[in-house]
């Protein structure tokens, strides 16, 4: 429990009775690591203890002392101590003096074995290996399955999230015609599917910095598992709970505007590859950046920009117009609109009923104002599933 709290690098530590239990030399032990601990990581430790052993008295930097009725007996620097403190436990460099009660000196030191080096240092002893790689991707796996079901509520206000997102645009474009007459509707339709990603993007890169002090920490041991191990564990654990919210998010969205069934099932799809993606681009910057620049400024910054120009909102102009264009293949958000996109609007019919007045005179024309007729669905997918594994493996790096 000690060491979970320091993970946090609190300013304060509070420990209520953390020898209770213990006998005379763990006890000692104990208080010689957190006294360590403390310092390391410039913690001010408050402990309350109760009748503790005089030899604990050095791990201590001041004390507060009360008699049985509650009464202040001392207050101070151990150093100074109190005359019912003897000065051989306030400063262990100092000698023990023969007037010493004999318990005080040999109860400490009964648990310890002095004879234990010498009877096993001729036994020779097997090198300690680490577990099979399996088992220690399995185990890593389970432990972050466990943090996720652990937190049941964090869980569900994702899926609430998707929920409302999906039931309020679904009623904004409810029953939307798909027809050329109605083209601004569904590019509108598109716009807001795309932006849906920035959901898991705040998401992840919230995630990972709760997690960034233990996950250091365990870097330090030596035989500590594999970061990119980490990395794809925390991939495919965060991929299971990815599924749920895009089926809630493109099936509830999709019915209440009429996508046709085929279609719809291509929207989900989209929708789980386009978080994905989005998921991992967030888990990269939460390794890189502070969690309050990560989640406040870069993520959403960088997500807005890929939206304009994935979605050619922001095209340039004259000399620009190469720039957004380039800008256009590192966009991964331009993936979710053009998987979108080449699935919906060939669908959309004609023609329209007002010549001159409508945005596009047929679906072909909309695909080639957006750059979108020499690709294809699957195209798209599999540049979105490529965005994934680039970001994750970049954050395990």
């Amino acid at each position: 429990c000690i060491a979970m709290a320091l993970v946090t690098r609190p300013a304060i530590l509070v420990l209520d009775e953390p020898t209770t239990g213990l006998d005379s030399n763990t006890a000692k032990q104990v208080m010689a690591a957190v006294q360590q601990l403390a310092r390391r990581y410039d913690c001010a430790v408050v402990q309350s203890l109760q009748q503790p052993g005089s030899d604990l008295f050095p791990f201590f930097d001041d004390l507060v002392m009360l008699r049985a009725d509650g009464s202040l007996e001392y207050t101070g620097p151990t150093r100074a101590g109190p005359s019912s403190v003897p000065k051989v436990h306030r400063e262990p460099t100092t000698p023990a003096p023969l007037a010493l009660p004999p318990a005080t000196h040999s109860v400490p030191l009964s648990p310890g074995t002095p004879a234990a080096a010498t009877a096993t240092a001729g036994v020779e002893r097997r090198a300690v290996g680490t577990a099979p790689f399996l088992t220690v991707c399995g185990l890593i796996v389970a432990r972050h399955y466990r943090a996720l079901l652990r937190n049941p509520l964090a869980l569900l206000m994702r899926v609430a999230q998707a929920l409302m997102l999906a039931l309020f645009f679904g009623l904004v474009f409810f029953d939307m015609a798909l027809t050329l007459d109605n083209m601004k509707q569904v590019l509108g339709f598109l716009l807001v599917f795309v932006s849906a990603s920035f959901v898991p993007v705040q998401t992840a890169a919230g995630v990972f910095p709760m997690e960034k002090d233990v996950f250091l920490e365990e870097q330090k041991l030596p035989y500590r598992y594999p970061a990119w191990v980490y990395g794809m564990s925390k991939f495919v654990t965060e991929s299971t709970a990815q599924f749920p919210l895009a089926v809630v998010y493109g099936a509830i969205m999709g019915g209440m505007i009429g996508i046709p069934g085929e279609h719809l099932g291509n929207l989900i799809l989209s929708a789980l590859l386009q978080g994905l993606a989005a998921e991992s681009f967030g888990f990269v910057v939460s390794t890189l950046a502070h969690p309050a620049l990560a989640v406040g400024v870069i993520t959403p910054v960088i997500a807005f920009v890929m939206m304009m120009v994935g979605t050619s909102l922001a095209s340039g102009q004259g000399g620009t117009k190469e720039l957004f264009d380039a800008l256009k293949h590192l966009a991964f958000l331009r993936n979710g609109f053009s998987a979108v996109a080449v699935d919906i609007l060939p669908i959309v019919k004609g023609p329209c009923s007002t010549p001159g007045f409508c945005f596009f005179n047929d679906p072909q024309e909309a695909l080639v104002f957006y750059d979108l007729d020499g690709t294809s669905l699957g195209r798209e997918w599999g540049l979105l599933v490529m965005w994934a594994v680039v970001f994750r493996v970049a954050a395990a790096l």
